[in-house]
């Protein structure tokens, strides 16, 4: 009796994430986010992306789709802006650890967008530009936080079940203009904390009771909001 070959395969295994050191200067566009030979990895990572102070562009731009699971800044990083664009959407799934006093800087152009995926604690320094941000488009946890101390406008729109906060000494006008006026609704909270909270708060705690006595600003425009 012949007896045929008997091939045993493994099952695939889970596709490896990629961790990478963000160093720029790559060609043609030495300041993209998705071109692997800016970064460390010589491939766009999706899983940790660490910027620090190694004299790559501290102006990035993103301009087809990506994600990414953790963005870390060391605590020698320079201060970072990220411009969405092209229509690209940038999808963060897990966080942002910042050097405090220098969160990044984000610009999401009409036609773009931004995402803190479900479940994402994502505390930038700035908010503008024209396109769509979603935070937790179906888990209420997921947070987006503004915590810088400087003065934008965001003319986009918001979506999403989780909620916004602005700390510190942050101002954000919202006047949806990108979307004929309306700016959208987010199904979970608005909170805009005091000074004293938002120094004290951690990554870990909850977020602080909402207070009116800051010097910040939230100027909704026109549209409804939840």
């Amino acid at each position: 009796m012949w007896l045929g070959a008997l091939a045993v395969f493994a099952p695939n295994a889970a596709q490896a994430q990629t961790d990478g050191t963000w160093i720029g200067g790559g060609a043609p566009v030495s300041n993209e986010w998705t071109q692997g030979n800016n970064w460390s990895s010589a491939a766009v990572p999706d899983n940790t992306a660490t910027f620090t102070n190694n004299g790559a562009p501290t102006s990035v731009t993103i301009s087809s789709p990506a994600s990414i699971n953790t963005i870390d800044f060391s605590t020698a990083a320079s201060a970072y802006s990220f411009t969405v664009q092209s229509g690209a959407t940038f999808t963060i799934t897990g966080g942002i650890i910042n050097n405090p006093g220098l969160e990044p800087a984000f610009t999401v152009n009409v036609g773009s967008a931004l995402t803190a995926g479900d479940g994402a604690f994502v505390e930038i320094g700035s908010l503008a530009g024209g396109g769509r941000v979603t935070i937790g488009p179906s888990d209420s946890s997921s947070l987006l936080s503004i915590v810088g101390n400087s003065a934008t406008t965001f003319s986009g729109q918001f979506s999403g079940a989780g909620s916004l906060e602005l700390d510190n000494g942050a101002s954000l006008t919202l006047t949806g203009a990108s979307f004929g006026g309306n700016i959208g609704t987010i199904g979970g909270d608005l909170t805009l904390c005091a000074p004293a909270r938002a120094a004290a708060r951690s990554r870990s705690a909850a977020a602080p009771s909402p207070s009116t006595a800051s010097p910040k600003a939230l100027a909704l425009k026109a549209g409804p909001w939840q």
